[in-house]
């Protein structure tokens, strides 16, 4: 450690006689120091704890003597000395880091570092620090430059003030308003040496680090003003929340400071100056040598046991202000305690086990921390033990009723420590019938070691209405569910009988239909007949007429088939039906220009009838609506989504407008003129109610003039035997 203590060598004038004695009277005192410290440290410093954590602290590179980088780079300093310590005693590894004030509080506040070896504390900064007790009160003045009349605080308002940036004076003096007057610089000693330099009016540091400047380093033309500032208490600093670690070094502080090791440290970090003096002793001095150094070591041991005296009665205080400041924390902490419990309408208890290392013993007694338990189980709780809840209460849990085996297992976990909350409810009847229903939530205690179970800190709560109201919901739930099965089995037979009679009478006028047209076709073929030009034009009229009703007959026929048939599933090749539909299209005279695309080997699990009518189906109006373009082309493969197999027919025609898409699947909608693209109407519904069928869904996507692309998946048990390839 670096030392600052600087002594003065011995003159030249004297005998060889003379300096020696005088060598000599520069020991006695030394001796007897020594001999001093060893009797009132008798006790010796506090021993050692085995190191249970590793701490980063934050080390101000440049604020002596508190802290700061001696000539070999290495940290030192009446801050770290002190830190090194209490890690020492409570069994901590202390990493330091140093940098400037600003970059190590940054680096605190960011969580990087764990410690700072010092800070002040202020009201302000303890909402967001967890702070030790002090180890040192810190004097702040206001040096200045020469012989500036400024005394004041006050005789400053208006001029440069330079501060540390960040440091407790810095917010201190922005809260008193004078932030438009301050000149934040990278350390207290930076302040002292801009100030000498011309730089400000006057700079706000610590005394001891203006005298640390001056007596050891470079003197300074600064000098502090008469008025002392104000006094800073000196802690160590650790992140908000970490009270563990706040609390294990506060106690390791307190070791050092009733201990001797804080006087001892002291005497290491600030040695006293060496003024003994070269002159040879006369002999009287020799006479009473012995007496004096009697009343040297009485004087030393009445001021040593004094200044202890005074520590310890601070430290009293301090204790006995924790203690006043706990009280009233804890009684507040009992009054909101009490307010929420009334609030909650709960029972809280503790309970003790009598055998906490046989985690099936039920043996243990309960303490009731609030009013009311007669009320929720039945029994007084003086007569109330762990084995008689045992007895009277039918554990649920998870909403169903909990096995004897479940609830010891349970029960085993949670006294093991392994399961770290408790919930359960349970049904209590009281002697005169009535049953109860509570809630009970508990957690764990720990013994000092937490490593052990011995008891638990939980709350009842009265949930009987709760229950109440359970049961009548899963009641109407049940009446309600009833009644839709009910009224689902009446829609179902209404939607079948409405099915059998569109399908009986489809079938029934196909036979009229095909006479009306045949006759009409008689008539006008029958050249014995002479029939006018009108009544041709009528009879043509006629005929298509009954050939497009033929055509709505038949296609009603096939919806209704695709609903009534029977389902039965296998590998489909979707990729051979795709071929023969498209070979079947292209020898129609209209669909001689399509060009189609269909990707090989495209396998579906479903029926086999029901899938060829939804591929011709959709390349069906695929074809339809792109026969009127340059070049149309169809295009049939699979592709995947959401880990789904999805099917898609796409063409290049005429497209629809997506506001209408919802019209799409329904029988006999028409989203173009009958004119332009003749048909039945119900290709699309029957492409639906197939998919449906098959526990799939039907979707189509387009834009006018841009083609269309229909997608449809066939269900959860669809063929995954081949991959599928991506939609171009």
């Amino acid at each position: 450690m670096k030392r600052y203590a600087r002594g003065t060598g011995a003159g030249s004038g004297g005998s060889f006689r003379s300096k020696g004695a005088t060598c000599l009277l520069r020991w006695i005192p030394l001796a007897l120091g020594l001999a001093l410290s060893g009797i009132l440290g008798a006790q010796g410093q506090p021993p050692s704890a085995p190191v249970s954590r590793i701490v980063t602290v934050g080390v101000n590179k440049d604020y002596p003597p508190f802290e700061y980088l001696d000539p070999t780079g290495e940290v030192a300093g009446w801050d770290v000395e002190m830190f090194r310590e209490a890690a020492r005693i409570a069994g901590i590894r202390a990493q330091f880091v140093h940098g400037s004030w600003a970059e190590i509080r940054e680096q605190f506040e960011r969580g990087e570092i764990d410690a700072l070896a010092g800070m002040l504390w202020s009201e302000e900064r303890a909402k967001s620090v967890e702070f030790t007790r002090a180890h040192m009160d810190v004097l702040y003045g206001i040096y200045v430059r020469g012989l500036d009349s400024g005394t004041a605080l006050e005789d400053f308002k208006g001029r440069k003030i330079l501060v540390e940036e960040r440091s407790l004076v810095h917010e201190e003096m922005v809260r008193l308003g004078y932030a438009d007057d301050l000149i934040p610089v990278e350390s207290e000693p930076e302040t002292l040496r801009r100030l000498a330099q011309g730089e400000g009016d006057c700079a706000i540091a610590p005394l001891l680090i203006g005298n640390e400047w001056n007596s050891h380093r470079e003197p300074l033309d600064v000098t502090p003003s008469r008025a002392l500032l104000f006094r800073g208490r000196l802690c160590f600093a650790v992140r908000k929340g970490d009270t563990d670690l706040a609390r294990t070094l506060d106690l390791a502080l307190g070791k050092i400071l009733t201990s001797g090791q804080y006087d001892r440290l002291w005497g290491s970090v600030f040695p006293k100056k060496n003024t003994a003096s070269t002159a040879t002793p006369p002999l009287a001095y020799w006479l009473l040598l012995p007496v004096g150094g009697a009343l040297l070591v009485a004087a030393a041991w009445y001021y040593t046991i004094r200044r202890q005296v005074v520590k310890k009665t601070l430290f009293i205080k301090e204790e006995l202000q924790r203690s006043e400041a706990m009280r009233e924390v804890l009684a507040n902490s009992e009054l909101l305690y009490r307010s929420a419990i009334e609030a909650t309408k709960g029972v809280p208890y503790r309970l003790r086990y009598d055998n906490p290392d046989d985690p099936t013993d039920r043996e243990g007694h309960y303490e009731f921390l609030g009013e009311g338990i007669e009320a929720l189980v039945g029994v007084p709780a003086s007569q109330l033990d762990w084995k008689t809840m045992g007895t009277i209460a039918h554990y649920t849990y998870d909403g169903g009723q909990t096995t004897q085996e479940e609830l010891q297992s349970r029960a085993k976990l949670y006294r093991t420590g392994k399961l770290p909350r408790w919930h359960g409810e349970f049904a209590v009847r009281h002697p005169d019938g009535t049953v109860r229903w509570l809630q009970d939530d508990a957690i764990p205690v720990l013994d000092e070691s937490a490593q052990r179970v011995i008891g638990s800190l939980g709350i009842l709560h009265d949930i009987t209405e709760r229950k109440e109201s359970e049961r009548r919901i899963r009641s109407l739930n049940s009446e309600l569910e009833a009644r839709v099965r009910e009224r689902t089995s009446d829609l179902q037979r209404t939607v079948s009988d409405l099915e059998s009679f569109t399908y009986t009478v489809a079938h029934d006028l196909r036979e009229p239909i095909r006479a009306i047209s045949l006759l009409a076709g008689l008539i006008k073929e029958d050249s014995s007949t002479q029939v006018e030009p009108m009544t041709i034009d009528s009879l043509d009229r006629i005929e298509q007429s009954a050939q497009r009703l033929s055509r709505l007959v038949d296609g009603m026929l096939k919806l209704s088939r695709v609903s009534r048939t029977e389902i039965s599933k296998e590998d489909v090749d979707l990729s051979a039906i795709a071929e023969d539909v498209a070979a079947h299209l292209m020898a129609l005279r209209p669909y001689r220009d399509l060009r189609f695309r269909i990707e090989p080997d495209v396998l579906a699990h479903g029926d086999p009838d029901l899938l060829r009518s939804l591929v011709e189906n959709l390349l069906s109006n695929a074809a339809k609506f792109s026969c009127q373009v340059e070049q149309p082309l169809i295009e049939f493969g699979v592709t995947e989504s959401k880990g789904r197999r999805v099917y898609f027919v796409k063409d290049n025609g005429v497209g629809f407008d997506p506001r209408y898409a919802d019209k799409l699947f329904r029988p006999f909608e028409r989203l173009h003129d009958s004119s332009d693209f003749p048909g039945s109407g119900v290709g699309l519904a029957t492409v639906q109610r197939v998919v449906e069928r098959h526990g799939g869904t039907v979707w189509a996507s387009s834009g006018s003039g841009e083609g269309a692309t229909f997608f449809f998946e066939l269900g959860s048990d669809d063929n995954q035997a081949t991959p599928p390839s991506p939609l171009e």
